[in-house]
């Protein structure tokens, strides 16, 4: 038995042991007050309850009782121990990535938004790009080419999720969707609790399996919910443990709690332990200037920098006569916008001033004043200004400038002056507060 086997073992024999320490402790607190538990099968009183019966005694148990006393906790004579590696005889191993920058293989990732912000469409993009071997959005490489396996409890198969793999150009023969779980003439709903055996033997079924989809992660979770941090970490550690045995990548999808938190972290319903326990998470949300436009932030990713938020449209398509459904459309560029920065978002500021406050900040880092001419031409490149469009047409540009409180210069006069932008410097005893943006680590 390999070190993985043993550690899922020791996993679910201690689940076991903390059910059966619970049913033991009821019954000692049963016994000491003279009661038994309720069953089915057991009388409804208690012990002396019938007129004239002289009263049962009551059995006394132990003041204290170790946890290993209680019954099943140690079953098949297996005693847990702990699993050491010494560090010196481990060698580094560097990231193997389904998406660079954003989707590790052997990883859990977390994608949460709002009904109507295109989780499932995602969802769907992300396993037409990998079982057909396509291209990342934004230059960001080619997906490895393998085969995925779908858990859906919400959209129908036939009906729905279909048409949209066809929609994302998805290699349909290497495409898996589970339905249910069969026992004997019956079937029920999977669950992570009771099934993730099976899911392992389907794992090692499937040839070059690189992704597994759970759409949402709350219906497989076999009636444990999903606001317990420690239950809920019980059902995603084994998960996370298989994923990472197999080199899988995990991708699981949940919907936002109610309220307005300025915490990107508390955007996923239920217990903390779903976006502690992921090694990436995402959010969708819409874009407050364009209704129809969606954007694909980073939370977290405790394994690289964040690239860059991107953006996509939901668009209709029509996959067979009469079958129409909907996929996205990616933009071409990247975003300067950090999920803390819509977060935080003020009434009446355009997420436009934002990005064009970051490309700013970011261009004149340094401390020299820059030509206005070369901050055109940096915009138009970064997509912020059409091609020959003066950088006093630009509205949000124009905002980011007195926002940020540059220092504008002129040098020369008539029509052969040249303007200069420039950071304000900072107050004596005053420090810059630490830049938030893409290309810095998540917290």
């Amino acid at each position: 038995m390999d070190e993985y086997a043993f550690a899922r073992d020791m996993l679910r024999r201690d689940i076991a042991a903390r059910e059966s320490l619970q049913r033991f402790r009821q019954e000692r607190a049963a016994a000491a007050t003279g009661g038994l538990p309720r069953r089915d099968d057991a009388p409804r009183y208690a012990p002396g309850a019938i007129a004239g019966a002289e009263p049962a005694p009551s059995p006394r148990a132990p003041r204290h009782v170790h946890w290993s006393q209680a019954p099943d906790c140690r079953r098949g004579g297996n005693v847990r121990r702990l699993i050491l590696q010494e560090a010196h005889t481990l060698a580094p191993e560097p990231v193997q990535w389904l998406w660079r920058g954003r989707l590790a293989a052997g990883k859990l990732a977390l994608i949460g938004g709002a009904a109507g912000s295109g989780k499932s469409n995602l969802v769907a993009n992300l396993v037409g790009t990998v079982t057909s071997g396509g291209l990342w959005p934004c230059g960001e490489g080619r997906a490895p080419r393998g085969h995925a396996i779908v858990l859906s409890a919400e959209d129908g198969e036939r009906e729905t999720l279909l048409p949209r793999l066809m929609a994302a150009n998805a290699d349909l023969s290497r495409v898996s969707i589970m339905s249910s779980v069969g026992i004997g003439v019956t079937r029920r709903a999977f669950s992570l609790r009771t099934d993730l055996d099976l899911l392992e033997d389907a794992i090692r079924a499937a040839p070059e399996l690189r992704l597994i989809t759970i759409d949402p992660i709350s219906s497989y979770l076999g009636g444990a919910g999903g606001h317990g941090n420690e239950r809920v970490r019980e059902l995603l550690d084994p998960l996370a443990m298989m994923a990472a045995h197999h080199r899988v990548a995990v991708v699981a999808v949940t919907h936002p709690p109610k309220g307005n938190s300025l915490d990107p972290s508390e955007h996923f319903i239920g217990s903390i332990a779903f976006n502690a326990a992921a090694r990436a998470s995402f959010l969708l949300r819409p874009d407050p200037d364009d209704a129809g436009r969606r954007l694909f932030l980073q939370v977290k990713n405790n394994l690289g920098l964040d690239p860059g938020t991107l953006a996509f449209r939901v668009v209709e398509c029509e996959v067979a006569p009469g079958i129409a459904t909907s996929a996205i459309a990616w933009e071409e560029r990247r975003l300067a916008v950090t999920v803390r920065d819509l977060l935080a978002q003020r009434s009446g500021q355009s997420l436009a001033k934002i990005e064009a406050e970051h490309f700013l900040r970011e261009l004149l880092a340094a401390g020299a004043a820059a030509p206005v001419a070369d901050i055109e031409h940096a915009a138009c490149a970064a997509g912020l200004l059409r091609a020959g469009q003066p950088i006093s047409q630009c509205k949000a540009v124009r905002e980011a400038r007195a926002s940020l409180g540059l220092v504008v210069k002129r040098r020369g006069f008539g029509t052969g002056a040249r303007y200069t932008w420039a950071l304000p410097r900072p107050r004596s005893g005053y420090k810059d507060p630490p830049a938030v943006g893409p290309g810095r680590k998540s917290e």
